[in-house]
């Protein structure tokens, strides 16, 4: 008999979705696999959709306490040897738990095997994949994911044996507890990755600054945590640094100008040069800060879009 996979999809108020993604969790050509959802409080239709599956899948309710609550509950519910995530608003191709778990068998030392994926927005599919941008590497890759993760979450099926020994999501995080997790299992763990894409990721038009701040927030603290955790992290050269540690916090700084937020922004700043220096960049962020807040956050928006045409 084929290991057991549980496939973890947390929900809240996913209404429109979720029949998709559970479809296509049901769709597997990989057998023996169970659906757990873990309902985050929905006030929506989500249980309503949920019901018509009878008892194909297993639904789990709490009380709205976010994402990486929701999923930690699922994993305790567990009762496979892998467990795979997908969020409510994506879907899988059918053959990907069949072209993912072959890779376990390449030795007990693997703990994380993920996928390419494919990204739709409103206007339908993009032309880039997630690996385009973020090439993929396998073996004992902590330096690689701290300096940018290629492991889309839902693509992502890992040993329950890995989750008991470094922990689930943390959930006093507020953002990146994904990133968090792939970080701690990558320390203790080697990963492996199908080139293909076998997932699909629905991504939002439109962001609101605040969401960005957050998004940005959290980032910031998952990368200083894990700096500080693992030693092999500080002999990054300072162009490694500077491409993903460093540039997270300038990110931050201007994502705070674009929300008018000048005291943070300056705040954030000061954090970055007690532990990288001046910089020019941090000097022309701090100019920014200076100015009137309309003004800061225009000038803000106008260095983002150059940056992001380079």
């Amino acid at each position: 008999m084929t290991p057991k996979v549980s496939v973890i999809i947390p929900a809240y108020q996913d209404a429109a979705h979720i029949r998709a993604a559970v479809d296509s969790v049901l769709a597997q050509t990989y057998p023996d696999r169970e659906v757990v959802v873990v309902d985050d409080g929905s006030t929506d239709d989500t249980l309503k959709v949920l019901a018509a599956y009878g008892d194909v899948i297993r639904v789990i309710s709490q009380p709205n306490r976010g994402p990486s609550a929701a999923r930690n509950l699922g994993i305790q519910q567990a009762q496979g040897e892998w467990v795979a995530f997908l969020d409510a608003d994506d879907t899988w191709l059918p053959e990907k738990l069949a072209r993912q778990m072959p890779l376990f068998q390449k030795g007990g030392g693997i703990g994380l095997v993920c996928s390419d994926t494919y990204f739709v927005d409103s206007q339908g599919l993009r032309p880039r994949t997630g690996f385009m941008d973020n090439p993929p590497c396998a073996g004992r890759v902590l330096k690689t994911i701290f300096t940018a993760s290629f492991i889309p979450t839902s693509t992502v099926v890992v040993r329950k044996a890995c989750l008991d020994q470094v922990g689930g999501f943390d959930e006093g995080l507020w953002a990146c507890e994904d990133l968090d997790l792939w970080l701690r299992i990558a320390a203790e763990w080697e990963i492996d990755f199908v080139t293909e894409p076998l997932a699909y990721y629905r991504v939002s038009d439109g962001q609101l600054s605040s969401q960005r701040v957050n998004m940005l927030k959290g980032l910031v603290a998952v990368l200083d945590r894990a700096y500080h955790r693992w030693p092999e992290l500080q002999l990054l050269s300072q162009a490694e640094l500077d491409g993903s540690y460093y540039a997270a916090y300038l990110r931050l700084v201007s994502a705070y100008l674009r929300a008018g937020q000048s005291k943070e922004a300056r705040q954030t700043l000061a954090d970055y040069r007690r532990k990288r220096g001046i910089t020019w960049q941090s000097l022309v962020l701090w100019g920014l800060s200076l100015m009137p807040r309309s003004l800061g956050a225009a000038a803000a928006r106008t260095a983002q879009k150059i940056r992001a045409k380079r």
